[in-house]
C-alpha cells in the first residue's frame, strides 16, 4: 500500500510540475466605454425688434449735417447743432429702439461684437453709431469689430439688450428708395 500512496504521490506531482513549467494562457476580450454627458451651455439669442425711426421730412441745406438719435431707452431727437437752413420733422412715430434677448444657462459676463454692416445704399444718410443698454451696462458699438460687455444677471432667464443708434444726414435722401434700410449683425460669445 505504500508503493501505492508513493506511485500516486509522484503521478501528481509530475503532472503539477507540467502544469507549471508550460505557459498558462488567459482569454482576452475588450470592451468599449461610452462616455456621455449633456449639456444647456448654447447661447439663445432672439430679435424682439428692429430700430425704427418712422417717418421724417428730411431736407438737407449748405452742406449741413442734421442727426437722428433714437436711443436705447426709446427718445428720438433731431439733433441740428449748426444747422439753420435744414430740416428733420417727425411725420409719423417709428415703433422705437431694437431689442434682443439673451439667454444662457448660468450667469456670466458675456463679449458682443457688431459685424457684417449694409449701409444705407442712399446718397446722403449714414448710420454713424449704434449704442446698446442692458440691465447692468450702456455703450456703443459704432462700428464693425466694435464690441461691449453684456453681463447675463441669472441663468435660464432671458437678458433684454436694447438698441439704439445715430443717423446723420449730409444730403437729402431720395424719397424713390424709401423705407431707407440699413443693417448689421450682432453675435454674442463667452
Amino acid at each position: 500500500m505504500r508503493f501505492n500512496s508513493l506511485k500516486t504521490f509522484a503521478a501528481v506531482a509530475v503532472i503539477a510540475v507540467a502544469a507549471i513549467s508550460g505557459q498558462a494562457s488567459a482569454q482576452v476580450d475588450n470592451q468599449t466605454i461610452n462616455v456621455t454627458l449633456a449639456t444647456d451651455s448654447g447661447i439663445d439669442v432672439l430679435k424682439t425688434a428692429d430700430i425704427d425711426f418712422g417717418s421724417w421730412f428730411v431736407v438737407v441745406r449748405g452742406g449741413e449735417t442734421p442727426t437722428l438719435t433714437l436711443t436705447p431707452g426709446g427718445g428720438v431727437t433731431a439733433v441740428a447743432a449748426g444747422v439753420t437752413t435744414s430740416t428733420l420733422t417727425e411725420l409719423t412715430a417709428g415703433t422705437g429702439p431694437g431689442q434682443i434677448t439673451v439667454e444662457v444657462p448660468a450667469a456670466t459676463v458675456m463679449t458682443m461684437t457688431r459685424s457684417g454692416t449694409t449701409p444705407f445704399t442712399d446718397t446722403g444718410i449714414d448710420l454713424t453709431a449704434v449704442t446698446y443698454d442692458t440691465a447692468t451696462e450702456t455703450g456703443n458699438i459704432d462700428a464693425d469689430s466694435d464690441t461691449g460687455a453684456v453681463t447675463i444677471l441669472a441663468g435660464s432667464t432671458p437678458e433684454n439688450v436694447d438698441l439704439g443708434a445715430e443717423l446723420t444726414f449730409t444730403g437729402t435722401p431720395d424719397d424713390a428708395n424709401s423705407p431707407h434700410t440699413a443693417s448689421f449683425v450682432l453675435t454674442l460669445a463667452y
